[in-house]
């Protein structure tokens, strides 16, 4: 007995053949179970052996088994069907009396198209056909939901007119420079020859994580040569302590996971050529050879902190395929992440001496990125805890705007818990138990040996007392709706700040001019750009003469003046409300004359290579026939100087003039000011996002909405306590001070003003 046969077919005799598969149809007296399709069964005394592949249960009672026969041996009349050899295991049941029917020959069908025959169907090992779209196979998340328009993007990061600076924390570090160019859209990253040298972006958001819903990141990506020793490109959804995305290690491409669920940061890297769906390495396999240094569409998505993380590209022909899956379901002892709400992070960074430094032809450019949830809507699930303040917030000034909620990421959470015996020295913990005396932490560092206090150990720990880990936090991990009431008859625009640290609730401006109606978000609008801040220096101390919109400054008592300061005189003299520094205009302060190389730089360009860089500063201006007025230094590696303005010719000889010093500077508010002294120069911070709170509770429902879809924001690197970003919610009203009537009364006293309901809970 075979388990396929063939028929030859006339009229070429015994030249045509079709493949036909032989099965046996038995009709069963009775049974006690059926076997699992494709389990093997064993028919006794007849010692048939077969593959079970179904069974069918007709309207009048019969049951047909249908059995592919593996021996010689057929199954008999009154055959016992059992799972085991010569009648052993389970028995399933008896044929009946003149149960065997004549065996059936099933054609196997080709379906191919009359054009094309070599287009044919295919069947995959479920016995599922294989159904494709004209542009490929549907997509699907990563919990297997067919994709069908309902993600919804989380953070969207794209550089077509702006830098967009604030969205991100950047790390410059030696010889790395992130450089906006926007002729062709991008930011470059490059690095000098130093070990060590970094140049980082991570974006401020942290996506949430909703459990059940796949995250999405796509982003586009060009390196600038096939790779360099010593220097690291990476790029995906990580920080610096979990996550996962794509790495090009010298010449070599990677994938990595990064988790710090043991308590230590561990990255698990996997080359290309061990890549485990596909490695775009095979000219015959690959659907095609993934070539770094054109432009690429990098894709990655997640379950859960168990579930499946699949890395991937796009095909040129815009197919999103897998390149690797990390499957840590029945594979991992634990999470494979700690947390899923993380930032997007693009780096280049030297692990040693590189050979030659990159020029601007070697680079690590990134064009946008988009996370997406994939889901229709946002919906955190949890228990939310509400608070509410005892006054509202009263409002006397349309100009300045009231903080009146702020928040902050932990300096650290709860790590895993280990024994006392397992501490080091320098690392934080917190106690959970001193194991019955046998552990003294106060000889370790700590104040007390009481559960919960934190300390940092001064020595190995002993006994058998337990702690946990602290693992050093950076994300604010909260989740805010609101539910507002508004009292008076003007609008509130409500402006979500990021701060670098607590230092700056008070006492700086917090915006560049009043935001118009056109520029602010009403409910449930996306806004295409948001407002961005760049911080130049220190907050400056000088005096000087204000004629018009020019500001002579005859002396500096403290700090420096550059760009994007607001004025406030402590004399009494008075300035204009919100007076903002424009540009330095000259300077009297120390100059240095440098040549520098036509070939480097020039027109439409914004760096230049100097014969000598010895004394340029950061911020310092440019002066010269090739270079726009009050042009500054934003960057320098080795001999080359990035400039904030692109060069309008070539020439021989630029001037860098220090700024900070006594000198003419331009103001954005006309007005006479004379011998002002101590004139304060304080930092702006914008609002990376406004909207309406509507007058007298109008729409407030739609408004809690709204809120309910921002995320959670921290500093992505380890910083000090007081170093911490801040969250902060502020408000202002919308109208000026004449119109603002407040039920009648006016502004002045008191009667425009908010109330709010705070719902809250940690994202992690």
């Amino acid at each position: 007995m075979t388990t396929t046969n063939y028929i030859q077919l006339p009229p070429d005799g015994v030249g045509k053949k079709t493949r036909n598969r032989l099965v046996t149809d038995m009709v069963m007296a009775s049974t006690s179970s059926n076997p699992a399709i494709g389990s093997v069964i064993y028919g006794y005394p007849s010692l048939a052996q077969g593959l079970y592949l179904g069974a069918f249960n007709g309207p009048d009672g019969s049951i047909n088994w249908y059995v592919n026969v593996t021996t010689n041996a057929n199954f008999a009349q009154n055959d016992g069907i059992y799972s085991g050899v010569s009648g052993s295991g389970t028995l399933y049941g008896t044929v009946a009396a003149n149960g065997i029917t004549a065996n059936v020959y099933s054609p196997s069908t080709t379906i191919a198209d009359a054009k094309i025959p070599e287009n044919t169907l295919t069947v995959d090992n479920k016995g599922a056909a294989y159904t494709r779209f004209f542009e490929g196979t549907p997509q699907f998340d990563s919990w297997g939901h067919m994709q069908v328009s309902q993600m919804q993007a989380v953070g969207e990061y794209y550089h077509y007119a702006y830098d967009l600076s604030g969205r991100y924390y950047t790390n410059q570090i030696g010889g790395g420079i992130v450089n906006f160019d926007p002729v062709k859209s991008a930011i470059f990253y490059t690095t000098g020859t130093a070990s060590g040298d970094i140049a980082r972006r991570s974006s401020i958001q942290y996506h949430p994580y909703k459990p059940g819903v796949s995250q999405l990141f796509y982003t586009s990506v060009i390196i600038g040569d096939a790779g360099k020793a010593g220097c690291v490109r990476e790029w995906g959804y990580f920080d610096d302590n979990n996550g996962f995305g794509f790495r090009l290690d010298g010449t070599t491409m990677k994938v990595f996971l990064r988790s710090d669920v043991t308590g230590t940061v561990v990255d698990t890297e996997v080359t290309q050529a061990n890549w485990n769906v596909n490695t775009l390495l095979s000219a015959t396999t690959s659907e095609y050879l993934l070539d770094v240094t054109k432009a690429n569409f990098y894709w990655m998505d997640v379950q859960g902190t168990v579930g499946r993380i699949r890395l991937g590209v796009e095909t040129p022909d815009g197919r999103r395929i897998t390149v690797h899956q990390f499957l840590p379901i029945n594979n991992f002892s634990g999470s494979s992440t700690r947390i899923l709400s993380l930032p997007v992070t693009w780096a280049q960074r030297n692990t040693g001496a590189v050979s030659s430094s990159p020029s601007p032809s070697q680079y690590f450019k990134v064009g946008a990125g988009v996370v997406f949830s994939e889901t229709a809507d946002i919906k955190y699930s949890g228990q939310y805890i509400c608070i509410t303040p005892d006054d509202p917030i009263q409002f006397s000034d349309p100009n300045t705007y009231v903080p009146f909620l702020s928040f902050k990421a932990k300096s650290t959470i709860p790590g895993p818990t280990i024994w006392a015996n397992a501490m080091v020295a320098n690392v934080s913990y917190t106690i959970v138990s001193n194991g019955s005396g046998t552990t003294n932490y106060t000889s370790l560092g700590s104040i007390s040996n009481l559960p919960g206090q934190q300390f940092i150990a001064n020595a190995a720990g002993s006994g058998t007392g337990t702690v946990y880990q602290n693992v050093q936090n950076s994300a604010i991990g909260i989740h805010e709706t609101f539910d507002w009431a508004t009292q008076g008859n003007v609008n509130l625009e409500v402006g979500i700040f990021v701060l670098p640290s607590e230092d700056y609730l008070t006492g700086y401006q917090w915006s560049d001019t009043y935001t118009s109606t056109s520029n602010v978000l009403w409910v449930d609008v996306s806004a295409t750009a948001m407002p961005q801040v760049q911080l130049w220096s220190n907050v400056a101390i000088f005096n000087a003469n204000i004629a018009n919109t020019t500001m002579t400054v005859s002396s500096v008592t403290s700090g420096a003046v550059l760009k994007e300061l607001y004025l406030r005189a402590t004399d009494g003299s008075t300035i204009t409300n919100r007076t903002k520094i424009l540009k330095q205009l000259t300077s009297t302060g120390p100059v240095n004359a440098n040549t520098y190389i036509t070939s480097g730089g020039g027109i439409g360009q914004k760096w230049l290579n100097v014969a000598n860089p010895a004394g340029i500063g950061l911020g310092q201006l440019i002066q010269g026939a090739n270079v726009a007025p009050a042009t500054f230094v934003e960057s320098i590696v080795g001999s080359n100087v990035y400039c904030s303005i692109a060069m309008t010719g070539t020439a021989n000889v630029v001037t860098f003039s220090q700024p900070g010093s006594t000198g003419t500077y331009q103001i954005n508010n006309s007005q006479t000011v004379t011998n002002a002294v101590n004139i304060n120069g304080n930092y702006a911070f914008k609002a990376q996002e406004a909207f309406v709170a509507p007058a007298n509770n109008t729409g407030r429902t739609a408004l809690g909405d709204r809120i309910e879809k921002s995320f959670g924001l921290g500093p992505n690197f380890n910083v000090p306590e007081n170093q911490k970003g801040v969250f902060v919610f502020a408000a202002r009203p919308m109208a000026g001070p004449t119109t603002l009537t407040g039920n009648g009364s006016g502004l002045g006293n008191g009667n425009v003003s908010l109330w709010y309901t705070k719902f809250y809970k940690e994202i992690r």
